[in-house]
């Protein structure tokens, strides 16, 4: 992925079209609890490695129709 450096551009606004529609995200306020519920779920390397090896397999399919 490449992230170019746009510091000071106006960017133009997003608004609901046919192909893309916006919603509008409205942070709730979370327990201590909940919040290292999350990260704990986030900072699981079994979780990490399982994904990555699911997408890993899920592509290699895309790409070879096995």
């Amino acid at each position: 992925m490449i992230v170019e450096d746009e510091w000071g551009e106006d960017l133009e606004d997003i608004k609901d079209t046919e192909d893309y529609a916006v919603e509008e995200y409205t942070r709730g306020a979370v327990s201590t609890i909940e919040f290292q519920e999350n990260r704990a779920s986030i900072m699981n390397t079994s979780s990490h490695f399982s994904l990555r090896e699911d997408l890993v397999e899920h592509l290699w399919k895309i790409k070879h129709g096995k």
